[in-house]
């Protein structure tokens, strides 16, 4: 984002100050396990800027590192702080992920240069890549879900096909970011309800292929108003109940990308709705009785109540194969999470997996039953989680 903004300083281009604030609160919440695009640093000159980035995510922050894709020399560049800040050799760098890029396709049905060279050159170092076609109903999609849906994975998979003609096997994570235009004024629109939609959507495709998913909340509100915060909500809970393995732009990004405000990260404003409902890959140490008291709404019925499952604190897998997120013992942060007391899950179908609801009309109210016959018993619903954000 080109622009910072708070109570205090106002709305200002973006600074190296600005970036390691946003860069520091990063690292303190617990419920974001890795570095966004952020705040572009811009009284940084441009050819010393990945520089400045690198060296600010290697020394202010334990998690998993972003690095634009504005050509292979810069890339290179990125690639060899990493290396030698980890002391890693070339073939360990390469055996697994140690930082990721967003690739954007410029929609309609075109991937330029920039972005076809960035998913080559990580592709070839074995770095991820998230690859997230940008598509508006109403501007460069089709007006209709299904349509702006169908272009989206389109251009992904093609995306997709790049990476693994470069290297066969690299790591690549299926992204999309599909909302709507304003139709009176032309401007993009987030947290609207084919926003939450297309995420739905979204969601079953990335599971349909195995892979998984990052998706975006956002707004375009210019402040941290009732409006920004309706549609950051309206954005999480598709980005929650669609199962998305990776959620970005949920923090503090208003103003349609334009803008990152310092305010949001208050913890009494939307921080602590994260801590509470998009946090779902560390499952709060929480022990219940194998044996509950009956429901007497149940006993009525003749249905036993079912016995509450026990639940354990772990981690799984966030986005690769090879990348866990640590936990907060092991960072040296309060936090809440406990030890992890079972293996990290895999990505791939596992993961894209991990979180599956009955479709909302699965079970039909009394009301809509006939009269005359009993009521089936109901199975307990399953408690899963999606993995982390």
């Amino acid at each position: 984002m080109p622009y910072a903004t708070d109570l205090e300083r106002g709305r200002r281009a973006g600074s190296a100050s600005d970036y390691v604030e946003y860069l520091k609160l990063t690292q303190h919440f617990d419920v974001l396990q890795m570095i966004s695009p952020q705040v572009e640093p811009q009284d940084v000159d441009n050819h010393l800027r990945h520089y400045f980035t690198t060296h600010a995510q290697m020394t202010l922050t334990d998690k998993f590192p972003f690095i634009f894709s504005r050509g292979t020399p810069q890339v290179m560049d990125c690639f060899e702080m990493i290396r030698d800040f980890r002391g890693l050799s070339d073939d360990d760098f390469r055996a697994g992920p140690h930082c990721y890029t967003i690739i954007n396709t410029n929609s309609p049905r075109t991937l330029d240069i920039p972005m076809a060279q960035g998913l080559i050159d990580f592709a070839r170092y074995g770095q991820m890549s998230i690859v997230t076609p940008f598509t508006l109903m109403g501007a460069m999609a089709p007006i209709t879900v299904a349509g702006s849906i169908t272009l989206s994975h389109a251009e992904a998979l093609a995306s997709i096909v790049l990476t693994q003609l470069a290297k066969p096997g690299a790591p690549v994570c299926y992204g999309t970011f599909t909302s709507n235009v304003d139709i009176k004024s032309g401007a993009p629109a987030f947290g609207t309800p084919a926003h939450f939609q297309a995420s739905l959507a979204a969601g079953q495709l990335a599971r349909h292929i195995g892979l998984p998913w990052r998706s975006a909340a956002g707004s375009a509100s210019n402040l941290n108003d009732v409006q920004a915060a309706n549609e950051n909500q309206m954005g999480l809970w598709g980005c929650l109940m669609a199962g998305a393995s990776v959620v970005i732009h949920a923090a503090g990004w208003i103003e349609g990308g334009l803008t990152v405000s310092l305010k949001s990260w208050s913890p009494t404003s939307k921080c602590s709705i994260w801590s509470q409902s998009c946090a779902p890959g560390r499952r709060l140490a929480r022990t219940k009785s194998a044996t509950t008291t009956p429901s007497p709404r149940l006993s009525r019925r003749g249905i036993s109540s079912p016995p509450a499952r026990p639940w354990t604190a772990t981690t799984p897998n966030s986005i690769s194969p090879s990348f866990t997120t640590t936990p907060t013992s092991a960072r040296g942060q309060s936090g809440g999470a406990s030890t992890p007391t079972s293996a990290p899950r895999r990505c791939g179908r596992a993961l894209s997996g991990i979180f599956r609801r009955p479709p909302l009309m699965a079970h039909r109210s009394r009301r809509c039953r006939p009269s005359s016959t009993a009521a089936p018993p109901r199975a307990a619903p399953a408690r899963e989680l999606i993995s982390p954000g």
